[in-house]
């Protein structure tokens, strides 16, 4: 993946709860619904060219537009703020 990516991948990516639940249940909504997974991608840590998550949207958007965020976030950059700023930013690019 590393070399396709030309990334950094760190060896405990995806995260356990990503590769358990995340990665089937996404696998099974693009089963049913193709355009799922244009509401799911990868978290790069830009300056590093490090892979570190995984962030979509748990279900397609409601009839007003709303959706539920879902990231993971492996442990080399877990502190409360890593998170935030990620989805702070999928939510500016998106708009």
């Amino acid at each position: 993946m590393s070399q396709i990516l030309g990334l950094e991948v760190p060896r405990d990516f995806p995260s356990e709860p990503v590769r358990e639940f995340v990665l089937p249940m996404t696998l099974d909504e693009l089963g049913r619904d193709p355009s799922f997974g244009q509401w799911s991608g990868r978290v790069v840590h830009v300056c590093d060219a490090i892979l570190i998550g995984t962030i979509g949207f748990k279900t397609t958007p409601d009839e007003l537009g709303n959706v539920e965020i879902g990231a993971g976030i492996v442990d080399i950059l877990s502190d409360t703020a890593a998170p935030l700023s990620v989805c702070m930013q999928f939510i500016i690019e998106v708009i």
